[in-house]
């Protein structure tokens, strides 16, 4: 019998079904997963490509406010019609609180470089009184650490 007939089809639809339908299947599910996990206050993107933020949410429809409408333009959508949830906005945030955090290590690094240098001019003075003075500043400076990380959270 002729088994290399029957081989090559098996071997086209399991590469179509590897290739195409499981990927396929996986990413409608993600979307599903996302339109039912949306929220009041999640800004989205519709398929027609409406930008907005959600304002109520009732079995399968959306209440959505319009981005950059002056009026508060709210309009009604199924939750088929949306398309991705917009994470410009959580990037942002993330942005800056990187940036706040950055900051904050280059001050901590800074004011710890200060401390170093002053406690190698106490090791070439090698005076008792530059000693204390090197420890007070030491303090001083994880006191300014400590007030400076209470003031940014």
């Amino acid at each position: 019998m002729n088994y290399q007939v029957l081989i090559y089809p098996v071997f086209l639809v399991l590469v179509f079904y590897f290739l195409l339908i499981r990927p396929q299947k996986k990413r409608e599910s993600q979307i599903n997963q996302m339109r039912n996990n949306l929220k009041v206050g999640d800004k989205i993107i519709t398929i027609g490509g409406l930008y907005g933020k959600v304002v109520k949410i009732k079995d399968d429809k959306l209440t959505i406010e319009l981005e950059g409408s002056g009026d508060k333009t709210l309009i009604t959508v199924a939750k088929w019609g949306i398309s991705s949830i917009d994470q410009s906005g959580k990037l942002e945030s993330n942005k800056k609180e990187e940036n706040k955090k950055d900051s904050t290590r280059k001050t901590t690094r800074a004011k710890k470089a200060e401390v170093e240098a002053a406690s190698e001019e106490v090791q070439d003075n090698g005076g008792q009184d530059v000693k204390e003075n090197s420890n007070e500043t030491e303090a001083a400076v994880d006191n300014d650490i400590i007030d400076d990380s209470e003031e940014k959270q």
